[in-house]
């Protein structure tokens, strides 16, 4: 028996969601579960070879499964998508996993266990693109355990961006010898096409769907069966590929995590650029909310914090902050699943630090000599380096009109000192804006509210 423990949805400064899944029969609980397409582009571009569009309206156009504007080869797979492929499987074996026969992808710590099959290798400098099976024997087993102890190879990072990189090119009108906008457009929107299929299979199946990105789908396992999603996942998988004209065994989609609590952040505008003709139910639902698309923050079962592409993980970010979000915040978010606090609860806390400590208020600024800002004199680095000279400079943002900038004016340590300046003395805007997502927005009584 499953119970839903908690669903709970509270309005501050935007929607925050806080799903979890209890089973009543077991101590371990599941909750959102996040899946994800392996490099999903780059193999949107191998699967319908959109390197070779057909110009005279010949060739995969779509199938019954998806829509899109071009026509493409599904005769020879394109030079550009063989090279993809190669490059695919290099960067799995720089992470040091390999690919067997059935498209099951194994990490090379645990090649004992499928010695005798067949896997997947690349020739080794001989310029063929197409991969060759091999049986995995003894050589090949010695050969995988020696990579295991040399760690990932960081050229796995080179080859990831080479990939993403290719859809890039393809939509930039300056590389005239493989720019073609309408390919470009169809990667993009088969992309899409695939994530709302996801959902509908889930969404049918009675999974409760929270939120999805350009390639990942996050969902409340409401069942806790971690073999019935997974089944659910692989047909999502086997329809898709089933319906590209070269479908590859590599794509897939991999769960990311499973999550005790999840919160998505709203933006100052809506980031859902899908038309209306393109949207499902769940966009319809989720596109007013404003959720910036990947900014989110979430706790996995064994309490790991993931932040995705929130300004609080920047090294630009002043020790104060850093402080109050890594020592005071994150315990709580871990333990109690609250992501926003009390602006007098922070404010309190940014005082009593200070007053242990002043120097958490210090803004580190590295300047070059003036002369490097002969276009930009009146900007903020022209001014530090004019008073203070080039080099890195601790400086305190203060409301007493000491130092330089324009809005926000910074000082040095020795002109706090000098001027005798105090904690009431320094401007904590900068400090406010780093900290904003976790703010709770203030709630204002009318005087119809009281009896």
């Amino acid at each position: 028996m499953v119970k839903i423990k908690k669903i709970s949805k509270e309005s501050y400064v935007g929607f925050i969601y806080d799903i979890s899944i209890e089973n009543v029969n077991s101590p371990y609980f599941y909750a959102n579960g996040v899946l994800t397409h392996n490099s999903l582009y780059p193999h949107i571009m191998m699967m319908a070879n959109l390197n070779a569009r057909n110009k005279d309206l010949v060739g995969w156009h779509g199938g019954k499964m998806f829509e899109v504007e071009g026509y493409y080869d599904d005769t020879k797979m394109s030079g550009l998508g063989l090279l993809l492929r190669k490059w695919y499987y290099l960067r799995l074996m720089y992470k040091r996993k390999g690919i067997l026969e059935d498209g099951t992808v194994f990490k090379y710590k645990d090649i004992d266990k499928y010695k005798g099959k067949k896997s997947y290798y690349i020739p080794a400098d001989d310029g063929v693109y197409d991969l060759k099976l091999s049986i995995i024997d003894d050589d090949t087993i010695k050969f995988m355990k020696n990579l295991v102890k040399n760690g990932v190879d960081r050229r796995e990072y080179t080859i990831k961006i080479l990939l993403n990189l290719q859809y890039g090119i393809l939509n930039q009108q300056y590389y005239q010898l493989v720019y073609d906008s309408v390919a470009g457009g169809d990667c993009t929107r088969l992309g899409r096409q695939c994530i709302r299929y996801a959902r509908k299979v889930f969404r049918e199946a009675g999974y409760i769907l929270i939120n999805s990105d350009t390639d990942s789908w996050y969902f409340v396992d409401v069942f806790n069966d971690k073999k019935k999603y997974l089944a659910l996942k692989n047909k999502v998988i086997a329809d898709i590929k089933a319906s590209m004209p070269f479908p590859q065994i590599t794509f897939d989609a991999d769960i990311d995590a499973i999550i005790k609590h999840i919160f998505f952040f709203k933006g100052k505008g809506v980031e859902d650029k899908d038309s209306d003709k393109e949207m499902d139910e769940d966009d319809f639902i989720n596109k007013p909310k404003g959720f910036m698309k990947k900014n989110y923050i979430y706790v996995e079962m064994d309490d790991k914090l993931v932040i995705k592409n929130l300004g609080i993980k920047k090294k630009s970010i002043s020790a104060l902050s850093k402080k109050i979000f890594w020592d005071y915040m994150v315990p709580k978010i871990k333990k109690d699943g609250i992501v926003k606090f009390s602006k007098t609860e922070i404010e309190n806390l940014m005082i009593k630090l200070l007053q242990e400590d002043i120097s958490l208020a210090y803004m580190r600024k590295s300047v070059n000599d003036l002369c490097f800002y002969k276009k930009s004199m009146t900007g903020i680095q022209a001014q530090i380096s004019k008073k203070y000279g080039p080099g890195i400079h601790f400086l305190i943002p203060n409301v007493r009109n000491i130092g330089v900038g324009k809005g926000i004016r910074y000082c040095s340590v020795e002109e706090f000192e000098k001027y005798k300046m105090s904690i009431s003395d320094i401007d904590f805007t900068n400090f406010w804006k780093e900290l904003n997502y976790f703010v709770k927005k203030q709630q204002y009584c009318s005087m119809f509210d009281f009896e």
